[in-house]
């Protein structure tokens, strides 16, 4: 059994393993700009399940097997699924609005989120993945929860620029051997082998020892794993802190167990017992470790002129807004706190006003996309649609919910809009809600929304 080698530090070790073989419940947590708990609850009800408060406000647990990702709830981004134990390292980062914070190990984004909304969607959120095929989930999830601060950017968190700082706090949720999945996942544990665990630890090492260095002296990285191994979390923030600051307490809900000083004969930093250690048996969880640094005085380290590697450019609002103001009605004043963007001909961008991106990022995405250009012909996109459909005065179509199903499902729908519609692009309505773009040609509406937006039969 791969994980006997923590029988040693894991309190009641047989409540651990048998824990570690039960169904994680599902968890989702409330978008607190766009819905109360309260519509929260009665929407997971509504869909078959049974809400169960968490111990993390605003969050619910359900059971193992019910699926949020197909729900009208889900679509709108009224809340999102995460596991509850995730929760926690957010919340140790406490980003304020107004802030310019970084996220260097972003995709899927679920964190990511979770900061833009503790700022309100003000200030600065940089978004840092490294892999490519990991941008769209990242990209993907930001938009459909109406992340207006973010800038997206593809690069090796380890050698992430400089200049791109200094950053009032950095997560540093960094990749892992995973073994806390053990409930999502049994066979998680089994794959980690002592090299693999090494070679882990030392591209963890790098990037904390990068988080440390953008941060400014007062701020705070907060570094988090969903790993049991001692090589992967305390040895990592001994090795990479030293003299430039201190592991702090912050408070959590859930239970957990401080931080170790040694394991195998090795020695780790004092200050590591204010770490926490959140395990499947004490917390009914899966297994998490999160430390809150509040960095000191970062290593000096050399700055130079370079070349500015970010593309994408500013672009007047009028410009910007052409489509939704002369198309649907949308007044001006809608569009107030944003400034807009285009790389290259294809997309326009719109973020929030307070958002900085600076030349030293390499940045794939700005806040959310406004519409994308097809040689003259700009369409919305199903992101702005959410945001700003509620101020549309025209070109507007009304569904049935069953006509809705459809429209998720992207199936043509025969309909009459009559006086509502011109032929071309309108914003479809249920029930109040917009949902997103469709084609209204000849009687039918054909629905725009993308596949990875849209429901599966």
């Amino acid at each position: 059994m791969p994980l006997n080698r923590y029988r040693s530090f894991i309190p009641d070790f047989e409540a651990f393993l048998e824990a570690c073989g039960r169904p994680l419940p599902s968890c989702v947590w409330t978008h607190p700009l766009r819905a109360t708990p309260e519509e929260v609850a009665r929407a997971i009800a509504e869909s078959g399940s049974v809400p169960r408060p968490s111990r993390i406000p605003g969050a619910f647990l359900t059971d193992a097997d019910w699926n949020p990702g197909f729900t009208v709830a889900h679509f709108r981004g009224l809340f999102h699924p995460q596991e509850e134990v995730a929760l926690t390292a957010v919340p140790a980062l406490d980003p304020q609005p107004g802030e310019r914070v970084l996220d260097l190990c972003a995709s899927p984004g679920n964190k990511t989120a979770q900061i833009a909304l503790a700022m309100q969607n003000r200030g600065t959120l940089v978004a840092n993945e490294f892999r490519h095929d990991r941008l769209a989930s990242l990209r993907g999830n930001l938009e459909r929860l109406g992340v207006q601060n973010a800038v997206v950017v593809l690069g090796d968190g380890a050698g992430l620029r400089l200049e791109a700082g200094p950053f009032d706090r950095v997560l540093a949720d960094v990749p892992c051997s995973c073994e806390g999945t053990i409930r999502r996942y049994p066979h998680a544990a089994a794959r980690v082998t002592e090299g693999s665990r090494l070679k882990l630890s030392r591209t963890q090492t790098h990037l904390l020892q990068r988080a440390i260095k953008l941060t400014r002296p007062g701020g705070v990285v907060v570094y988090a794993t969903c790993t049991f191994a001692p090589e992967e979390n305390e040895a990592v923030v001994t090795a990479s802190l030293g003299s430039q600051g201190r592991v702090v307490p912050f408070d959590c809900p859930l239970p957990s167990q401080p931080g170790l000083t040694e394991f195998e004969g090795e020695s780790y930093r004092d200050d590591m017992v204010h770490a926490r250690r959140f395990l499947p048996h004490l917390s009914d969880t899966g297994g998490f470790f999160v430390a809150k640094i509040v960095v000191d005085e970062p290593k000096p380290s050399r700055t130079k002129e370079r070349e500015p590697i970010n593309l994408m450019q500013e672009m007047g609002r009028d410009e910007a807004t052409v489509l939704w103001r002369e198309r649907f009605g949308v007044p001006a004043h809608a569009f107030d706190g944003m400034r807009f963007y285009r790389r290259g001909a294809k997309v326009i961008w719109a973020a929030a006003e307070s958002t900085e991106p600076g030349p030293d990022l390499a940045v794939e995405a700005i806040g959310m996309a406004l519409s994308r250009v097809r040689v003259d012909w700009p369409k919305p996109t199903t992101t702005a649609c959410l945001q700003w459909g509620a101020s549309a005065t025209r070109n507007i179509v009304d569904f049935t919910p069953e006509q809705r199903e459809a429209f998720l499902h992207r199936e043509v729908v025969t309909f009459d809009a009559g006086a509502a519609a011109d032929d071309g692009f309108v914003l479809v309505r249920c029930e109040g809600a917009v949902l997103g773009c469709g084609l209204y040609l000849g009687g039918r509406v054909s629905s725009q929304l993308s596949k990875g937006r849209s429901f599966k039969r």
